[in-house]
């Protein structure tokens, strides 16, 4: 059943995938269908999952599940994957590649550079413990809502700034 993601509680658990590069008018307007159609249909075990969707600053998927109400069950779980999958097939674009961070740039652009580079930007003083950073770990609404773009210095990324200044 699908619900819009503003009306699911803080605690419904998420997945987020995000996309290497903005994505075109054109796919997410593919994406959205797809996870329209997705989300009214889902179901563990034959029950109703309560599920909702969002596209995000042209760049990030975020499917969510109401648990409380139906939990989320493995093959439910694979049926989420197999869809980005095949999305991922349609606009040939990788939407699961977790070696990409994406941050603010000081133009309060949404960028997202591989790993590599992303730990270069700081070495080059270019990104420094302020810079907003999507936290892709977070693991349930709440958290998304409050915690998903936060400073890299009070994020995962942080351990990134402790090898520049040793």
């Amino acid at each position: 059943m699908n619900v819009a993601l503003k009306d699911l509680p803080d605690h419904s658990r998420i997945w987020i995938y995000q996309a290497p590069r903005p994505l075109t008018t054109e796919e997410r307007e593919v994406i959205a269908a797809e996870l329209e159609n997705f989300t009214s249909d889902w179901q563990a075990h034959g029950k109703d999952l309560f599920a909702g969707y969002g596209v995000f600053h042209r760049r990030f998927i975020v499917l969510a599940v109401d648990e409380t109400m139906q939990e989320a069950t493995g093959c439910s779980v694979d049926d989420s994957v197999k869809l980005i999958r095949r999305l991922q097939d349609e606009i040939q674009l990788d939407l699961m590649d977790r070696m990409h961070i994406t941050f603010r740039s000081e133009n309060d652009l949404v960028v997202s550079v591989p790993m590599a580079e992303f730990k270069n930007m700081i070495e080059e003083g270019e990104i420094d413990e302020s810079t907003h950073v999507f936290n892709n770990l977070v693991t349930n609404l709440g958290e998304f809502r409050n915690n998903w773009e936060i400073p890299a210095g009070q994020s995962w990324h942080a351990r990134f700034f402790q090898k520049v200044s040793s």
